[in-house]
């Protein structure tokens, strides 16, 4: 029988099986309302993005509407299926998903709309904001971060003056990096009792 309270490495889960699922069903009662408006703000956020990007960009209301109006709906969908999430894990693997999911979607508009310098990096960065605010375990964090970063990477590669993105590119790392190392500490350093 492991010593209780002995957590397993890389996802810092308990390795008495037991405690690991009381803790996941508690985390998960008391995060779960954080979890929803996380994910119907970010519904508000892109319906109202719905109606600013095609005046702030040079994106056709056509093509800014449908990513928009589909984000906002996954975004709904994240909060209806918040009834399978009773545990921790499960909520922090779908709002890793949202997560993921708008950054791809934030990179490809600014791309397409000629935003990546600035307004792109400033969307990239609220994520971050939000990902602390989520408090979503490292794995999940790291996942996240890895998706949001290869598809920065590429957008830069994409982008035909990439010279301008080098503060933007700095910036990114530096979230990047505050926002793992600080998931990092959270679970290292939690007080995960029974």
């Amino acid at each position: 029988m492991p010593e209780r309270g002995a957590q397993r490495r890389l996802s810092l889960a308990f390795l008495d099986r037991k405690l690991e699922e009381r803790y996941q069903l508690a985390g998960g009662q008391e995060g779960i309302s954080g979890f929803r408006m996380i994910a119907l703000a970010s519904a508000v956020i892109w319906a109202v993005a719905a109606f600013l990007l095609p005046v702030a960009t040079g994106l056709a209301p056509a093509v800014s509407t449908t990513a928009t109006t589909t984000m906002a709906v996954l975004s709904l969908v994240g909060v209806v299926l918040s009834r399978w999430a009773p545990t921790l894990d499960r909520q922090h693997a779908l709002a890793a998903l949202l997560t993921s999911a708008n950054a791809l979607v934030i990179l490809g508009l600014a791309l397409a709309g000629g935003v990546l310098p600035g307004y792109g990096i400033a969307a990239m960065l609220l994520l971050f904001v939000w990902g602390i605010v989520a408090r979503t375990r490292f794995v999940y964090a790291g996942i996240r971060t890895v998706v949001m970063g290869a598809g920065f990477i590429v957008a830069v590669l994409l982008y035909p003056d990439r010279e301008v993105l080098a503060l933007d590119l700095l910036l990114f790392m530096a979230a990047a990096w505050g926002c793992a190392s600080w998931s990092a500490t959270a679970d290292g350093c939690s007080s995960r009792t029974s």
